[in-house]
């Protein structure tokens, strides 16, 4: 078992390292991984198998653990966890949902009775973003801090907004909702929104969903036209999609995609550390594939990683600046979730 350490440095090479591997949990878990912190701690959603009881789960210092709802309550979602091991989900039952704070392995409401809200990121100062359904059907963003839940505007003009990511500096992204779809926007602490990018590019980036955002202000998601799924980068209001890969990386997918002579790989982006280090999936119409992406390089993961079992890695959902890398796949035949750790050597140190 690979042993997680609190304190490491972090890569300062542009070249991937090489990994060694841990298996999170079980395979009888069913484990389905969010998030992942500076120190290695791992949240996620258990799914169930033999229950309506759905709880989510911890993973620290290769311990994992299952968290249950709270009471009244018949489904745990655990979305973020900040670098003080801080983590955020929503308790959700009967025509009810609260957003909760776990810690010290405790669970704690943040949101009021009655908000009905769905938590999806926290800061590390503890300031908690999601959004909350209002009376008439539709949506606001939502801010939690400090026991005050603000509303994050629309846009001018527009009737529902959406908080997805929050940066170290507290720059919010989400959507702002239109006659014709969706805007991407950024808000602050008190609610006030402006255009993420220029007007004039809204109608071709309004589908793309943020998943992530770091320090630098730079957000990662996946853009979609005509049904094509593509993983895209948000810097500086500069819009750029991701590269697939090469097809002589798909090796054992290359005979249909020379058959079907179309664009047929498709890909998501996850997460995006401080140096920039993105992850997430490529996918054909036979299989999905982790990917790294570092520059303009796009890595398979499996290509990094030394060891003798047998393993498949679909997805990798999330990671942090020491280059651990979580996400899901198979074992032996079997899915489970993946821990990467980077091989540090001298040169890769800071």
């Amino acid at each position: 078992m690979v042993l997680l350490f609190a304190v490491a440095p972090r890569l300062s090479s542009a070249v991937p390292p090489a990994y060694t591997i841990e298996e999170i949990g079980s395979a009888e878990d069913l484990l389905d991984p969010k998030a992942i912190n500076e120190s290695g701690v791992i949240v996620g959603d258990c799914v169930p198998r033999d229950t309506l009881v759905h709880s989510a789960f911890i993973t620290r210092e290769g311990k994992t653990t299952i968290v249950p709802p709270p009471d009244g309550f018949t489904h745990l979602f655990f979305a973020d966890v900040n670098d003080k091991n801080v983590v955020v989900g929503t308790a959700i039952g009967e025509n009810k949902s609260r957003v909760v704070l776990y810690a010290d392995e405790k669970l704690t409401f943040l949101s009021k009775a009655g908000e009905l809200p769905l938590a999806t990121a926290i800061a590390n100062s503890g300031v908690v973003v999601g959004i909350i359904d209002r009376e008439d059907g539709h949506q606001n963003g939502a801010v939690w801090e400090h026991g005050r839940t603000t509303l994050v505007k629309p846009l001018e003009g527009d009737i529902a907004s959406w908080a997805f990511v929050i940066s170290a500096t507290g720059k919010i992204v989400g959507w702002s909702a239109y006659s014709k779809g969706y805007r991407l926007c950024q808000a602050d602490l008190s609610g006030n929104t402006i255009p993420l990018i220029d007007n004039d590019k809204w109608n071709r980036f309004r589908s793309m969903r943020p998943k992530a955002i770091n320090p630098h202000g730079v957000v990662v998601g996946s853009s979609t036209a005509a049904g094509h799924y593509q993983a895209c980068i948000i810097a500086e209001k500069v819009f750029a999609e991701l590269p697939d890969l090469p097809k002589n990386r798909l090796d054992e997918f290359i005979y249909f995609l020379e058959k079907h002579k179309r664009a047929v790989q498709q890909s998501s982006a996850y997460d995006i550390n401080d140096d920039g280090w993105v992850v997430g999936t490529c996918t054909t119409p036979v299989a999905s594939v982790a990917c790294l992406w570092i520059d303009d390089e796009v890595y398979r993961l499996d290509e990094l990683v030394k060891t003798d079992e047998k393993w498949l890695f679909h997805s990798a959902v999330s990671l942090n600046n020491r280059g651990q890398i979580v996400g899901f796949g198979k074992r032996d035949g079997k899915e489970t979730v993946f821990l990467l750790s980077p091989i540090l050597t001298e040169k890769r140190e800071q």
